[in-house]
């Protein structure tokens, strides 16, 4: 019984709510961090659609030198017709 009344007495009892605090604070902390992360996957992805439309637009310019019959010109980034 030594054991189980100390569990259950006043010590048994700081050490569960020491427990308890200890389990909580863990959860808390782990939410911080798991909204911190998704935030920053969530700018990652942003700037990424981002980056994917200006290389979309510029191969659209690209296609559009050949079409008309002009050569592109890597160094200055423009058509010369």
């Amino acid at each position: 019984m030594g054991a189980v009344s100390i569990l259950l007495g006043p010590v048994g009892r700081i050490g569960g709510v020491i427990l308890l605090l200890a389990v909580a604070g863990f959860y808390l902390d782990h939410r911080a961090y798991r909204r911190g992360f998704d935030t920053a996957m969530s700018a990652v992805a942003a700037q990424n659609a981002r980056a994917a439309d200006v290389a979309r637009r510029a191969i659209g310019d690209v296609d559009t030198c050949f079409d008309q019959g002009g050569r592109w010109n890597v160094e200055t980034g423009t058509c010369d017709l």
